[in-house]
C-alpha cells in the first residue's frame, strides 16, 4: 500500500467517527470534529510510522480520537495540551502537563495549578497545610540534581492544596513503566522519560495531586484524562505503595473512640470538608489525615476530654525521671546552710 493510499484510508476511518465524536463533544463544547480531525490527519500525514501503526490497529486510533472528544483537550500543536503517540503498536492519546492543568481549571476544580522541580541548590520550605510553600532558586545557574517535585493547587476557597514527592518515589513509578523497561533493553527506543524527563516528573506529581482536589460535577473529564494517560503506559499511580503516616491514622482512630463516633460517621463529614469521595481514613492523603486530626482534636477539647497528645504528654511526664541537684549549696547536697 502506497503512502497516498494509506492516508486516504485513514481519512475514511476518521470520517466514520464524526457522529460519535460530535455527540460526546456536546457535553463541554471545548472541541469540534473538523478542527481536531484536521490536526490528527496532519500528524499522521507527516509521520509514516504513526500512519502505519494507525492502520495496523484502527480501533486504537479511533479510540484515541474519540478520547479527544470525551476529555475536551485539543490536539492543536500550538496549545500543546494533548498528543497522539504510538505505544506498543497502538495509537494513544497522551495528555501534557499543561493539558492536566488546563483541564483542572476548565472544570472549576481549582483556580490554578503549578508543578515545580526542587533541586539541590534550591531553597524549599514547606509552610504547613493550606499554605503555599516557599521555593527560591536561580533559574540561570546549574541547580544540581533533582531532589523531588511538588504540585500546588489554589482552590476557590483561597486555600492551597500541596502534594510533594521525593525523586526516589517518582523514579519507582518510572521504573515500572513499560516504556522505560523497553528503553533499558534497547536504548534506541526513546520515550518521554528520556527525552522530556522534567515534564514526566511534573506529570507524575500532578496525577497524584489531583485526587485531593475538590469534586465538581464535571470532574469525570479529569478522571477520564487520567485513565487515558495511563493507557499510554501499563503502570498506574494507584498501584504505588501507600505511604500514609500510620501514627496519624492511629491517632485519628483513637480520637474517634474518645468521641464515641465511628469511622463511617466521621467520613460523611470528611467528604463535605475535602469535597471528594472518601470512604475510610485510609483513603485520605497525609495532608488530609493531619487536617482530620486537627478537627478531631478540636472536637475532643470542646467536649472537655483529653486529647491523645495530652494523654501521651502526661504519660511522658509521669515516666520522666526526677533529676536531683547535688551541687554544693543546693537543697540536696546535705551541707545545709
Amino acid at each position: 500500500m502506497s503512502d497516498l493510499e494509506r492516508f486516504e484510508n485513514i481519512k475514511q476511518i476518521v470520517g466514520r467517527i464524526e457522529p460519535e465524536f460530535t455527540e460526546l463533544a456536546k457535553i463541554h463544547n471545548a472541541v469540534n470534529f473538523k478542527r481536531e480531525a484536521s490536526f490528527a490527519l496532519d500528524i499522521l500525514k507527516n509521520n509514516a510510522y504513526m500512519a502505519s501503526v494507525a492502520m495496523g490497529d484502527q480501533d486504537s486510533f479511533k479510540r484515541a480520537i474519540i478520547n479527544v472528544a470525551a476529555i475536551g483537550l485539543s490536539l492543536s500543536p500550538v496549545s500543546k495540551l494533548a498528543y497522539l503517540v504510538p505505544r506498543m503498536k497502538k495509537i494513544c492519546l497522551d495528555i501534557s502537563c499543561r493539558g492536566y492543568i488546563q483541564l483542572a481549571v476548565d472544570i472549576g476544580s481549582v483556580k490554578w495549578v503549578k508543578a515545580e522541580l526542587v533541586k539541590e541548590s534550591d531553597f524549599f520550605e514547606y509552610q504547613g497545610m493550606g499554605k503555599e510553600p516557599v521555593h527560591k532558586f536561580n533559574p540561570f545557574k546549574d541547580r544540581g540534581l533533582v531532589l523531588g517535585a511538588y504540585c500546588v493547587a489554589k482552590t476557590h476557597d483561597e486555600e492551597f492544596i500541596i502534594e510533594m514527592m521525593p525523586i526516589d518515589e517518582i523514579y519507582s513509578i518510572r521504573d515500572r513503566s513499560e516504556a522505560w523497561k523497553a528503553y533499558l533493553r534497547d536504548n534506541a527506543k526513546k520515550n518521554p522519560w528520556v527525552t522530556d524527563e522534567s515534564e514526566m516528573i511534573k506529570k507524575t506529581v500532578i496525577k497524584r495531586a489531583y485526587k485531593s482536589w475538590p469534586m465538581t460535577n464535571t470532574r469525570q473529564r479529569l478522571e477520564k484524562a487520567i485513565d487515558v494517560s495511563n493507557e499510554t503506559d501499563v503502570i498506574e499511580l494507584n498501584q504505588t505503595v501507600k505511604t500514609l503516616d500510620s501514627g496519624a491514622l492511629n491517632k485519628a482512630r483513637s480520637l474517634l473512640t474518645q468521641l464515641g463516633r465511628t469511622e463511617d460517621e466521621f467520613m460523611n463529614h470528611a467528604m463535605r470538608v475535602f469535597k471528594r469521595n472518601v470512604k475510610t481514613l485510609d483513603d485520605l492523603t497525609n495532608q488530609e489525615i493531619n487536617q482530620a486530626n486537627s478537627m478531631l482534636t478540636t472536637f475532643v477539647e470542646k467536649k472537655g476530654l483529653k486529647s491523645v497528645d495530652k494523654v501521651e504528654s502526661e504519660v511522658v511526664q509521669k515516666e520522666k525521671p526526677v533529676l536531683k541537684n547535688d551541687a554544693p549549696g543546693s537543697e540536696l547536697d546535705g551541707s545545709g546552710e
